[in-house]
């Protein structure tokens, strides 16, 4: 990847997606190159980029309990724990739409996560909710759940 980096002035949810895979999946040099250049085109991206837990709320906000209940069944249990850590509101949307058992291993996965990593290793987070969001994407794209404001019209 090039040093310069062209942003369209316009993003779109989507677009806001590919640049958060792309921003956590790179190396550090083109991590910095991307965040200097995010911060200085598309300040409200920016902020996306460094605040994933806020778009992952809001992305499940548009969702209705089934679901998010598909979304829960589809996303691997490791990476819906790790991507609740430290994420309370996250948490709301997930262990009322999953099985108590279920409810009993992601709090046992959490707990044991929270346990090896340190408090300021919120990459191993952040990486984890960029995949559930992916993972919505991809559910969303597939036609295999469907926006509460998408079943109305």
């Amino acid at each position: 990847m090039s040093n310069e980096i062209k942003i369209n002035l316009t993003l779109t949810f989507s677009d806001i997606y590919d640049l958060i895979h792309a921003y956590y999946f790179a190396d550090e040099k083109t991590r910095k190159t991307l965040r200097e250049a995010i911060k200085e085109r598309h300040p409200k991206a920016f902020a996306n980029l460094e605040n994933t837990s806020s778009l992952l709320i809001k992305e499940m906000q548009r969702y209705d309990k089934l679901a998010i209940q598909k979304i829960c069944k589809e996303c691997d249990h490791k990476i819906l724990a790790r991507a609740m850590l430290q994420t309370e509101e996250f948490q709301k949307y997930i262990f009322p739409n999953v099985s108590k058992r279920t409810s009993v291993v992601l709090r046992e996965d959490m707990e044991s996560m929270t346990k090896l990593i340190e408090s300021d290793d919120l990459y191993f987070i952040k990486e984890a909710q960029v995949s559930v969001l992916e993972l919505i994407r991809n559910l969303h794209k597939n036609g295999e759940i469907i926006p509460e404001s998408e079943i109305l019209k």
